[in-house]
C-alpha cells in the first residue's frame, strides 16, 4: 500500500490530471501490487479502465470476462448456473492461467492512462464550462 501511495504521489506531482485518471492509476497499481486477488475485485476496476481509452478498456474487460466465465462456470459445475459453490472448486485447467492475463494487462493499462494524461497536461489545463452555467 505504501508503494502505491508513493508511486501515485510521484507520478502525479505537478501534473494536470483529472481525478478520474488518478483513480485509475491508483486502483490499477493497487491491484497490480496486491499480494492477494479475488474474482470479485475485477468489478472494482471496470469504471477506471475507460481512462486508458476504449481499446485498452475492451482488451482488459474481455480478458476479465474470459476469466470470470471460467471461474463461475467451474463453481456452478457447468451451465445452467443454478448454484455456485466455491468450496467445491475444481476449475478447468485453463481457468487459473486465464486469470493471469488481466493481472498482466494492468501494466499497459497504467502506462496508457499516464501517456494520455501527460499529453493533455502538455497542452495545459482544460476547463469544461456548461453552456447553461451563469
Amino acid at each position: 500500500m505504501f508503494v502505491v501511495v508513493l508511486l501515485s504521489m510521484l507520478l502525479m506531482q505537478g501534473r494536470v490530471r483529472t481525478v478520474f485518471a488518478q483513480c485509475s492509476v491508483v486502483t490499477s497499481a493497487f491491484f497490480l501490487l496486491a499480494p492477494g486477488f479475488g474474482p470479485q475485485y475485477m468489478a472494482w476496476m471496470l469504471p477506471w479502465t475507460v481512462a486508458a481509452g476504449w481499446e485498452m478498456a475492451v482488451l482488459f474487460q474481455a480478458a476479465v470476462a474470459v476469466f470470470l466465465f471460467g471461474m463461475y462456470n467451474s463453481w456452478c459445475d457447468g451451465i445452467p448456473w443454478n448454484f455456485a459453490d466455491a468450496n467445491q472448486f475444481v476449475p478447468a485447467p485453463w481457468v487459473l492461467p486465464s486469470g493471469v492475463a488481466p493481472w498482466i494487462l494492468l501494466v499497459p493499462l497504467i502506462f496508457q492512462v499516464c501517456r494520455k494524461n501527460w499529453a493533455s497536461a502538455a497542452t495545459g489545463p482544460k476547463l469544461m464550462v456548461s453552456s447553461q452555467a451563469r
